[in-house]
């Protein structure tokens, strides 16, 4: 069952990713963001869970979904609204076992073939992408457009297509944060 929460919220979906999460946070739902995912790589976990904790009280704040990246237990103990898998992690409906019901989780996908696999495989919603090269998935040949098209047409979930920017005054700290458009969003209440 695909939650209601992820089918409604037309919107900004914002991923932290590098700077202060925190101002991004606050900054992106004063702007109007529906979900917010906190995306950090290189904290360490008890500082992942502070900052996730004050990105949680931000989010309730703003009535704005709160997803995590990557850290089941960092989603859990933050009250988090869920998780965002990649494709090494481990799979949704395992994931299940241990998560509340409700709780949302996404998967990275970076073909239609992955985007399929992630939608029988329990996912709630896809990020598919990156559309355009971006730093911050250098293992990963851009999808472009027709990739994310096809992906449209063949799931039945929503669809966050992933779109990275260079933001930066100083061309020699140059940081990206990513922000997906949400393509598609189902209307369907069950997963086939």
């Amino acid at each position: 069952m695909i939650p209601d929460r992820i089918i409604s919220p037309f919107g900004a979906y914002v991923i932290t990713s590098g700077g202060n999460h925190i101002k991004i946070t606050s900054e992106a739902c004063k702007g109007g963001a529906r979900i917010i995912q906190y995306r950090d790589k290189n904290s360490e976990r008890h500082e992942m869970l502070r900052v996730a904790e004050e990105i949680r009280a931000i989010t309730k704040e703003y009535d704005v979904l709160f997803i995590v990246n990557d850290f089941i237990d960092i989603a859990l103990l933050s009250e988090a609204d869920g998780v965002h898998l990649g494709q090494d992690d481990i799979p949704p409906l395992r994931a299940r076992e241990i998560t509340p019901d409700n709780f949302i989780i996404g998967i990275s996908t970076h073909s239609l073939l992955q985007a399929v696999e992630a939608e029988n495989r329990g996912a709630d919603y896809i990020g598919i992408g990156p559309v355009f090269s971006t730093p911050t998935k250098k293992t990963y040949k851009p999808i472009g457009l027709s990739t994310v098209k096809e992906v449209l047409i063949r799931v039945n979930i929503p669809v966050e297509s992933r779109k990275h920017r260079r933001v930066s005054r100083d061309r020699n700290q140059e940081r990206s944060y990513g922000t997906g458009i949400p393509a598609k969003y189902s209307g369907k209440s069950q997963k086939g």
